[in-house]
């Protein structure tokens, strides 16, 4: 399968939330989630399958801060490329023949470090060999960080590179970025699909999806939290339901997304309850890009582009 094709021909259902439905599972918060990859692999298929038989089509593997950096809190740096590829490989167990793996890339955290583009490499460069069909880098909101995650997986890997920021409710990045800036920068750096994910609040990341849809022909992805979250007894809640995302879902889609998940908070029911509603449209045609948003995404230049 050419995934760069399938992602202009139909919307696809990604998985939702690794980490909360890991701690809801038991695991302590603050602890290397990616090394559950090696220690604790049948937890991690556990996630990855009841995303699959709600219906997600694209499993994103458990690789988010598998990168030498944050392994590097945990004393796991030089288990970088290990942890990626078993990430990977847990992922299209459950994924089949007939399932998408995205391998997952997070920013480095933190100050943004000298040698990021060797660490976001050699994290890619694993990805790859493990299998991905593609690869995620997501909740970005630095511009400059994303460009070199970008331009290191377009050195070290020929997979589709999907881009998603995490905007703040007004949809800026750091820096005041706004969408008319960033996606430009995007669009000229070669990715295949642009996105949101996380974000601040459901809201938000809807609005920003419109605005990106008015400045690229790209396919668009959307992977919203499930709402703000707040802490109750020590406990995080997120607020929106099963039914809150549905709606977002088949907003999303006609706003252009062709890629629609969850972030923060998302559980299986989530996702249930989105493919259930994106079901009668994916049947359809999908509306062709418009020379309006064509014609918006040329009148824009970014600040930088050079990253």
């Amino acid at each position: 399968m050419n995934f760069r094709d399938a992602l202009r021909e139909r919307v696809w259902l990604a998985e939702g939330a690794m980490g909360t439905r890991l701690y809801a599972k038991g695991i302590a918060p603050g602890a290397c989630l990616e090394e559950l990859n090696l220690s604790r692999p049948e937890l991690v298929r556990e996630v990855h399958a009841e995303y699959r038989a709600a219906g997600a089509e694209i499993l994103k593997s458990n690789t988010f801060g598998a990168n030498p950096v944050r392994l590097a809190r945990h004393q796991r740096e030089s288990q970088c490329r290990e942890l990626n590829i078993a990430g990977v490989r847990l992922a299209r167990a459950e994924a089949g023949s007939d399932g998408v793996v995205a391998g997952s890339v997070g920013p480095l955290g933190g100050t943004f470090p000298e040698g990021s583009a060797k660490a976001f490499a050699l994290q890619i460069s694993a990805l790859a060999e493990g299998g991905a069909d593609c690869i995620l880098l997501e909740t970005f909101r630095d511009l400059y960080e994303l460009s070199e995650a970008v331009h290191a997986a377009h050195e070290v890997a020929a997979l589709p590179v999907i881009a998603q920021v995490s905007p703040d409710k007004h949809g800026e990045l750091n820096g005041g970025l706004r969408p008319e800036e960033y996606v430009a920068g995007l669009s000229l750096w070669g990715v295949d699909a642009i996105g949101c994910n996380c974000g601040a609040g459901l809201e938000g990341v809807l609005e920003t999806i419109r605005r990106m849809s008015a400045l690229t022909d790209k396919p668009l992805a959307a992977q919203p939290s499930a709402g703000l979250p707040f802490s109750r007894r020590g406990v995080w809640i997120y607020p929106d339901p099963p039914e809150e995302l549905a709606r977002a879902a088949t907003r999303f889609l006609r706003l252009g997304a062709r890629l629609i998940g969850g972030c923060c908070g998302t559980t299986p029911a989530h996702i249930l309850a989105m493919r259930q509603a994106l079901e009668e449209s994916r049947t359809r045609p999908l509306p062709p890009a418009t020379e309006q948003s064509i014609s918006a995404r040329r009148r824009w230049t970014p600040r930088r582009l050079d990253g």
